[in-house]
């Protein structure tokens, strides 16, 4: 079981014995975990940063507020990532950095510091047709967190998204089921069928037009109609993004009942 509470400033009422971190270019998202007997309690809260040469000083604070961590994980939102059966790269970095150049040439063309990063490869082996997400890694933000938290470990976000989307998949047969994590500067969205990874995706800010045409789209391919689909919509703006796509969707949740919810994500 779990509880949550929002906290904008850096406190915990016990000591946590985790830590979840999420980056998307302009806030940092935290939640403290904590446990109360057999209750896992999330302690959120967020940050806005202007500059990402100012990453390692707020996370250098979240450093002093805790003690000894067991877990402390972190993602980045909103970013291009190309998801392939594990088949298809067949175990080679140099495959999986060409899959990935070739996926998102258009968006690697406005930063040049993607280029250069590192690439970070997430294997869902317990899914069907084992998935693998890759994603292009924010030196700023691995710097900022490693620094201060050696024992870290990187999560790509909609991977972590879709080992939900494929555990919902599994009790609404003939349905794909849609987890929409919206924020203030994007969304990040993924799909899943039968217990089956079908389909990764973002939108940039306010591109709501854009989502819809890449859900309708790849729901067309797959012989889908709006009838087949089952949305589940959390994160800042839920509300009014359900609002748009009821519009052409009917079977449409929001989940969770803060901003911060796709944190918890991470840690499953």
């Amino acid at each position: 079981m779990e509880t949550g509470e929002t906290d904008k400033v850096l406190e915990t009422k016990v000591e946590p014995f985790g830590l979840l971190l999420r980056w998307d270019g302009f806030e940092v998202q935290w939640a403290w975990m904590s446990k109360i007997n057999d209750l896992v309690n999330y302690s959120f809260g967020s940050r806005e940063v202007n500059q990402p040469s100012m990453l390692p000083e707020v996370i250098r604070a979240l450093k002093s507020r805790s003690g000894t961590l067991e877990t402390v994980l972190y993602s980045r939102r909103f970013s291009p990532i190309t998801m392939l059966p594990a088949i298809v790269l067949d175990g080679s970095d140099e495959s999986a950095s060409m899959w990935f150049n070739f996926h998102n040439a258009v968006a690697l063309e406005s930063s040049s510091s993607e280029k250069k990063s590192l690439l970070r490869k997430q294997h869902l082996e317990s899914v069907e047709g084992e998935p693998v997400f890759l994603e292009k890694t924010d030196e700023n933000w691995e710097f900022a967190v490693i620094n201060s938290f050696p024992q870290a470990r990187g999560i790509v976000n909609r991977a972590a998204d879709m080992k939900l989307a494929v555990a919902d998949s599994r009790q609404n047969v003939g349905k794909w089921v849609i987890r929409v994590d919206v924020g203030k500067r994007g969304a990040d969205f993924v799909a899943a069928s039968e217990g089956k990874a079908v389909w990764s995706g973002y939108s940039e800010e306010g591109n709501v037009e854009g989502m819809l045409y890449d859900i309708v789209n790849v729901m067309h391919r797959d012989g889908k109609g709006p009838e087949d689909l089952i949305i589940r919509i959390a994160g800042a703006g839920a509300v009014e993004l359900k609002s748009s796509l009821s519009r052409f969707f009917k079977d449409i949740h929001l989940f969770g009942d803060t901003d911060f919810e796709g944190l918890k994500s991470l840690a499953v």
